[in-house]
């Protein structure tokens, strides 16, 4: 039936055991089996394989440019919202208005028991110790004239 017909085409394509295979067809038609095996063998191993590679490889780079695509829409918003959570820490710590930060800002932030400043303070100290914000903080003023 059509189902070892197509198994039997398989077993030819992928070389496994095709002497075996085609030993039927060459006793009952020497010529035409040997034409058949011949032609089958230039088509499918050096045509129809190599395409079936490359459309699971297309398919394969496909999906990796998508999940890059996923990861950097996802790094995208994350940093997002790190950026927003970080200015209105920084708005809190102005506490003269005028747009400067000092590392006394920080501190009084740090130190604040305002339930105004909570979410703020929270959110500093998640960002780590006290010591390394002031570190951070000198390193990114260092330069300022």
């Amino acid at each position: 039936g059509v189902l070892t017909a197509w198994f039997t085409l398989v077993r030819l394509a992928t070389f496994d055991d095709w002497a075996d295979t085609m030993g039927p067809v060459f006793a009952a038609h020497p010529c035409w089996g040997m034409i058949f095996v011949a032609s089958y063998f230039l088509i499918v191993p050096f045509t129809v394989l190599p395409l079936v590679t490359a459309i699971l490889t297309q398919q394969s780079v496909q999906c990796a440019e998508e999940d890059v695509a996923k990861q950097q829409a996802h790094r995208d918003a994350h940093l997002a919202t790190v950026l927003a959570e970080l200015e209105q820490i920084l708005e809190v710590a102005d506490t003269e208005g005028d747009g400067d930060i000092s590392k006394q800002d920080l501190r009084n932030l740090w130190n604040s028991e305002r339930h105004s400043h909570k979410k703020a303070r929270i959110c500093l100290r998640e960002m780590g110790s006290l010591e390394e914000l002031e570190e951070i903080f000198d390193f990114l003023s260092f330069n300022d004239p």
